[in-house]
């Protein structure tokens, strides 16, 4: 009876232990590519992109050493916690782990906060396109950054419910946008060599470089769309294509600096302007003293935002006038009072040369 109770306890704690947590990730992935790793389980507290950090496998002596990746995070979607990192082009080709520290979730019946470790490999190769970022949680419209990385054009399949090709020129950089719809979907972008599926809770409309005013109108069936004073009706599952409008500046006024991605042309490294340290100038302070970079219409400002300066280049013209005017006045009058100043007589050099008339004789009484 014994034995039979240690051997039931002891698969029903072996079962536990291998199902504490189901990881799921994409094990080979190539340069300028993400990796997205899935975690579930039974967590207590969530996991924070603080808790993440990253290795790299040193190919001869097979020994672990600490890396970083820029563009990465962390999201939970439903009950399940996704993690995404952006493979940089300039990582050296190898074995690499992402690391989840000291969060606790249950193993079995006990706790624990044992290291949460998912591998993959980086391929000595570059991915057709980059996306950013690569997981979507947000409760208003979002856009993701995609990127050709390919030294020809590519074309690229993004499937909501519909499917609809974009092509990309190399190196060409375009923005998806997205507007809100209900649940949770997952999107599948897919060129000839790579796919990726994009996690994301609550997209329903994909506009191609939409800077344009759109206004969300939902019914129970319908929902109107106004782009561009052109109202288009469609069901929830069209996908509309639209121009870049640069003269509407409505969405570009409401971005704040976690929502402006800025692309290094040379790495294809993306970073917001808050990673980048810098910040959006407001009405109060305008100006961007120093160096700046503008995305999609919107400028980050990577130095110093300042109030406007005040235009006193008339005042100066003006006082410089009214100095020029006194010192003419002042000159004026000195001239003319030394003009007008009598002279001193000098009888002697008046009488010389000169004969005097004579005296009269004295009169006599």
């Amino acid at each position: 009876m014994k034995k039979e109770l240690f051997l039931f306890i002891f698969v029903i704690f072996f079962i536990s232990v291998i199902s504490a947590l189901d990881i799921q990730i994409n094990e080979n992935v190539s340069l300028g590519e993400n990796v997205l790793m899935k975690v579930s389980g039974n967590f207590l507290e969530n996991i924070q992109k603080s808790d993440i950090s990253f290795n790299r496998q040193q190919p001869i002596a097979k020994n672990w050493v600490s890396t970083s990746f820029v563009n990465y995070d962390v999201k939970k979607i439903g009950e399940d916690f996704y993690v995404y990192v952006m493979v940089d082009l300039n990582k050296i080709p190898g074995n690499y782990s992402i690391q989840i520290k000291g969060v606790q979730y249950m193993k079995g019946v006990e706790v624990s906060s044992e290291t949460i470790i998912g591998n993959f490999s980086v391929l000595n190769k570059k991915a057709d396109f980059s996306l950013i970022p690569g997981i979507i949680k947000t409760d208003s419209n979002f856009y993701v950054k995609i990127q050709n990385l390919q030294e020809s054009n590519i074309n690229l399949s993004v499937t909501d419910n519909q499917t609809t090709e974009y092509l990309f020129k190399s190196g060409e950089t375009k923005n998806l946008y997205f507007n809100l719809g209900n649940g949770t979907r997952t999107i599948n972008f897919e060129s000839e060599n790579q796919i990726y599926n994009l996690i994301a809770e609550n997209p329903l409309l994909i506009i191609e470089d939409g800077e344009t005013n759109i206004t969300i109108n939902d019914s129970d069936e319908n929902t109107t769309i106004l782009v561009d004073e052109n109202i288009t009706e469609r069901d929830n599952n069209t996908i509309l294509d639209e121009n870049k409008s640069e003269n509407n500046n409505t969405q570009n006024e409401t971005k704040d600096a976690e929502d402006i991605l800025i692309v290094d042309n040379e790495t294809g490294e993306v970073k917001t302007c808050a990673e980048l340290g810098g910040s959006v100038c407001n009405s109060e302070k305008p100006i961007c003293e120093g160096e700046k970079q503008t995305s999609d219409g919107a400028e980050c400002c990577l130095g110093k935002c300042v109030e406007k300066k005040s235009n006193n280049s008339k005042k100066v013209v003006g006082w410089v006038l009214i100095g020029i005017i006194v010192l003419i006045f002042l000159w004026f009058f000195l001239k003319k009072y030394k003009g007008t100043k009598k002279k001193g007589i000098n009888l002697e050099k008046e009488s010389k040369g000169k004969v005097l008339p004579p005296l009269p004789p004295p009169k006599h009484p």
